[in-house]
């Protein structure tokens, strides 16, 4: 977060990997018990905290302020260490969810390409004509549940289709 002007990897980078690693192998080392209230609300405050300084920035300066909303930045860190520790212990034993689960990270993919969100957030769901409205977060709605479900319908196309002709190719 500090360093974004220097090193400008916004949390993309092995800097921000190496910070999250060694996050994660301090708390397998070192477990805190805190109750998960705490981990709701510190993580909650992290986000709204965030969230409320990016709008003011917004109304101020006309323009977003991508270093409070980044991978990198401490408020954005601290509240994803507070969701990792709500949810590390959860045990989901529904099938329709675990089926899902396969694919979630070939949709974090899709979102995560350039050309995709070029393609998605300014042609499709025109997300720049919604900043100012007051149906900002009907659209933020809207955009989220539509986005999944059609990165969740690419994802199981390509598999259902690539990676099948792949697996007969090989077996011949």
């Amino acid at each position: 977060m500090f360093f974004n002007n220097a090193i400008g990897e916004q949390g993309y980078g092995l800097i921000h990997a190496v910070t999250v690693l060694t996050i994660g192998f301090y708390m397998k080392k070192y477990p805190i018990n805190i109750r998960k209230n705490y981990y709701m609300v510190l993580g909650f405050l992290g986000y709204i905290f965030a969230g409320g300084l990016n709008l003011g920035w917004y109304y101020i300066f006309g323009e977003r302020n991508k270093i409070i909303m980044d991978y990198n930045s401490i408020f954005i860190l601290i509240s994803s260490v507070c969701i990792f520790m709500i949810l590390k212990d959860i045990k989901i034993k529904n099938n329709l969810i675990s089926k899902i689960a396969t694919y979630i990270f070939s949709v974090y993919l899709i979102n995560d390409h350039p050309a995709m969100r070029e393609v998605l957030y300014t042609f499709i769901y025109k997300c720049q004509l919604f900043y100012n409205s007051n149906f900002m977060i009907i659209h933020y709605f809207i955009f989220i549940i539509s986005f999944f479900v059609l990165s969740l319908l690419i994802s199981v196309v390509i598999k259902k289709c690539i990676l099948n002709k792949a697996i007969e190719k090989v077996l011949d």
